[in-house]
């Protein structure tokens, strides 16, 4: 009997603490984690970029409310026309981050000229080394805390984070109490430090860990990513950055 009862705990122990591969293609993303929330999700997403994955979520959740930030201008407007026939998303041209003020953020850019996906409030650093995109300009900002931000809105609660900040997710979620309420975390995480100061890997997933989350999927191999600089070059085909979901327990 006892033998029974220690095989159990060890299967249990086992499915709690495993981590699955994912893919990081955003629809397989959603359908991983649609299991743990409801059809009607409240989805907040940090870095709409040009609204291509707020619009998968509007119509993977039809009834879902969707709260969509990005800060560079020139984003924005691409976010707001592509979404603007959804009457459930909601935009703003703001950032999310550690204090109500205006701040500077590094936009980037493509070689060939037109907006990349690595506009930050940190300026980068190894990022120049592994990662072509160019920053050209600094321009100033609306950052609000997340609790600021939810206050003014009435948003009570989150279901889902998709968080794509560019190294200030952990910045962010630190000084909030607001986004302890997700049921589900997606995450974008560095391996090495891309923007001065920024978190890497295992500083999120430690401060996840100590604030009531799981970690239970990744589309990367863990293994080799707490290497850091040393397996990360452009030419071997391992990434610098990876994404990870979240569950609260």
């Amino acid at each position: 009997m006892l033998r029974k009862y220690f095989l159990m705990f060890i299967c249990l122990y086992s499915y709690a603490y495993s981590i699955e591969q994912i893919s990081p293609n955003p629809k397989d993303v959603m359908s991983f984690v649609s299991k743990y929330l409801p059809n009607n999700p409240i989805i907040l997403e940090a870095g709409g970029f040009d609204g291509t994955d707020t619009e998968l979520m509007v119509k993977f959740w039809p009834n879902s409310t969707i709260y969509t930030f990005e800060p560079v201008p020139v984003l924005f407007d691409t976010l707001s026309k592509r979404t603007k026939k959804y009457p459930n998303i909601y935009v703003y041209n703001v950032a999310l981050g550690d204090r109500d003020e205006i701040m500077n953020m590094w936009v980037s850019f493509h070689p060939w000229g037109d907006n990349s996906g690595s506009s930050s409030l940190l300026p980068p650093k190894d990022h120049l080394e592994f990662d072509p995109s160019e920053f050209k300009e600094v321009v100033e900002t609306q950052v609000y805390k997340l609790d600021t931000w939810a206050l003014s809105q009435n948003v009570d609660f989150l279901d889902f984070m998709w968080l794509d900040m560019q190294g200030f997710e952990l910045n962010m979620l630190q000084c909030s109490e607001k986004a302890l309420t997700a049921k589900v975390i997606y995450i974008e995480v560095g391996f090495v430090e891309m923007y001065e100061g920024q978190f890497i890997y295992s500083d999120v997933k430690k401060w996840m860990t100590e604030n009531g989350y799981e970690l239970i999927a990744i589309d990367f191999d863990e293994e080799v990513s707490l290497k850091g600089r040393e397996t990360i070059w452009p030419g071997n085909g391992i990434l610098y950055f990876g994404n990870c979901v979240f569950l609260k327990k």
